[in-house]
């Protein structure tokens, strides 16, 4: 079966299950995986429910596996043997990732984004979330874009549009500022009681943030601003919303989302992600460098038999800085740009550096894969 969202963690465990969208539709799946965490197998451990194993530590010491009824004792259990001495492996992991890292669900965020931009009424000021009514609403993907606008009941304009994004498996939801936009979708459906749990799971991907760390130097970047800046068709009105007529709010909101799709085309910054949580698979939620990094570790380290130890208030070795010049103000000719970062993959497999023990088999193993990988798809005209 395919993950296709985040997920809700129900039940204990021989009963622990994933409430989230899977092959397209909300349904509870059990794990079948029990909460777990390891220790050297002659250590004084005192848990009953104990498994042997055929996994060592990488100093080459056996170790046997402990299972737990809920998530939440693994942690204390293994705080408790850390302040007793005892070493434990990989009881810092939280459980939903520690399903994904041991691949009993496969995560397919294929067809799953869309954009999404809403507008909501602006007369009499500023509203808190899920006050003011929603005027107009967006979807958008790679192909089209629908848009809903207020008619009379705003009850079953909602309902029709959590329906278009159920109907269409779209559960990355992705915007500017989104934020706002899914947590008022969310806080106005169960103001009038719409049924709306498909919104639960989606995740709110932030195309505002991906593309202020990507393009430096504007001032504000606000959407009309970034518009402005990539040539693309500018705003369409400078109308309040409680202003516009039909005709001019569905320009206007639909405009949005197309310039979010523009984005996306130049830039692939979705489309990027998608892939990337799907080739590690993660969910979107865990989309970050430390969750990714440590991740592919841990499941390159299981095959090749290892446990990973477990971080509990770990001391941050400090290294010397490089030293940064202070550039001097004026004009200069022949400026060469040199990619520094581009350099760190070869640095990796050339000197083999990799986790403490292992000589080329984890780390420069994965970033030889990945460069192979992208090296092939570089020649295929593949750039995403």
């Amino acid at each position: 079966m395919k993950l296709q969202s985040e997920v809700n963690l129900m039940g204990r465990s021989d009963d622990l299950r994933f409430r989230a969208v899977f092959d397209g539709k909300i349904q509870e799946c059990k794990t079948n995986v029990k909460p777990y965490g390891f220790v050297e197998k002659e250590a004084n451990h005192g848990w009953r429910d104990v498994e042997d194993t055929g996994l060592v530590t990488l100093k080459k010491k056996r170790v046997v596996k402990l299972n737990f009824e809920t998530p939440s004792q693994v942690g204390s259990f293994g705080r408790r043997l850390d302040s007793k001495g005892v070493r434990v492996y990989e009881m810092d992991i939280p459980y939903v990732r520690r399903v994904l890292v041991d691949k009993v669900f496969m995560v397919d965020y294929d067809g799953c984004g869309c954009y999404v931009d809403i507008e909501v009424d602006d007369n009499g000021g500023w509203k808190r979330a899920g006050e003011g009514e929603i005027k107009a609403v967006s979807i958008g993907d790679e192909k089209s874009v629908k848009t809903f606008l207020l008619d009379g009941d705003e009850k079953e304009f909602l309902k029709d549009v959590v329906v278009h994004l159920e109907n269409g498996k779209k559960t990355v939801v992705a915007g500017w500022n989104v934020d706002f936009d899914l947590t008022h979708l969310r806080k106005r459906c169960r103001r009038l009681n719409v049924d709306a749990e498909w919104l639960d799971y989606c995740y709110g991907f932030d195309m505002r943030n991906v593309y202020r760390s990507a393009v430096k130097g504007l001032t504000r970047y606000s959407l009309e601003e970034v518009a402005v800046y990539e040539g693309f068709p500018p705003k369409t009105s400078s109308k309040r919303i409680c202003e516009m007529t039909r005709q001019e709010l569905e320009t206007y909101n639909r405009h949005d989302v197309e310039l979010l799709q523009l984005l996306n085309e130049k830039y692939h910054f979705l489309d990027v992600r998608l892939r990337l949580m799907k080739e590690v698979n993660l969910l979107m939620s865990m989309n970050t460098a430390y969750q990714i990094g440590d991740s592919v570790v841990l499941r390159r380290l299981r095959e090749l038999g290892y446990v990973a130890p477990t971080v509990y208030n770990a001391k941050k070795e400090t290294y010397e800085g490089a030293y940064v010049m202070e550039p001097v103000p004026g004009r200069y000719r022949d400026v060469v740009d040199v990619d520094v970062v581009g350099m760190y993959p070869t640095i990796i497999m050339m000197h083999k550096i990799d986790v403490d023990g292992l000589r080329g088999e984890c780390l420069p193993y994965l970033v030889a894969k990945w460069v192979e990988e992208k090296k092939k798809a570089e020649e295929s005209g593949d750039r995403t």
